[in-house]
Formats: C-alpha cells, structure tokens, sequence
C-alpha cells in the first residue's frame, strides 16, 4: 500500500501478488480485494468491477459474532474492504493516494 501511494505502482503490484493467501484460508476475500487493489493500479475498470461481485458474494462465515475486549457486540461490515473496492470503482481515474484521502466522486 505504500508503493502504491507514493505512485510506485509496478512495485506495489509485485507485493500485493505476493499478500494472497491459499484459497483454503482466504475465508473473507482477501484475495478479491488484493485483485481489486492490483485491477485499479492497472487501471482496469472491468477486472476491478469483475472482482468488486466476488468479493460482494462472499458468505459471513456461520458464527461471526465480533465483540469488543469485554464481549459486547461490534458492527463490522460484511464482507471487509468492500467499501474500499467500491471507492476504487468511484474515484477509478483518480491517483491511488486521493482513493483513501480527497476522493469523493460519486458512482
């Protein structure tokens, strides 16, 4: 992610490859956010929407129930960084370092 925001963009690309994690554990879609990260940098609009579906088609795993250190319930969105990727697809002609900061484009 650092590459990426100092516009390093060839370089994050080879390190996010090497952030997937095997299928049998990516049980929240990591990978589908790591190709959506990898899709916007390539300034590829249809793998980065291709993978924005996926990563939304991820089931909440039977018995998430996330709580705080003293076992009170907390509200996480479902599936995680989701709401990243669909800034991706909103600020898509926008530099990656203005996806996290000034970018407010409207879909």
């Amino acid at each position: 992610m650092l590459r990426a925001e100092v516009g390093q963009y060839q370089r994050a690309i080879s390190l996010m490859k090497q952030a997937r994690k095997s299928p049998e554990k990516d049980m929240s879609g990591w990978n589908y956010y790591v190709d959506a990260t990898i899709a916007f940098l390539q300034s590829d609009r249809e793998k980065l929407k291709n993978q924005r579906e996926k990563l939304a088609a991820v089931p909440k795993p039977e018995g998430f129930n996330p709580t705080d250190a003293d076992g009170n319930p907390i509200e996480i969105q479902w599936p995680p960084n989701l709401n990243i990727v669909d800034k991706f697809i909103r600020c898509f002609d926008q530099p990656y370092s203005e996806v996290y900061t000034e970018c407010t484009a409207e879909k």
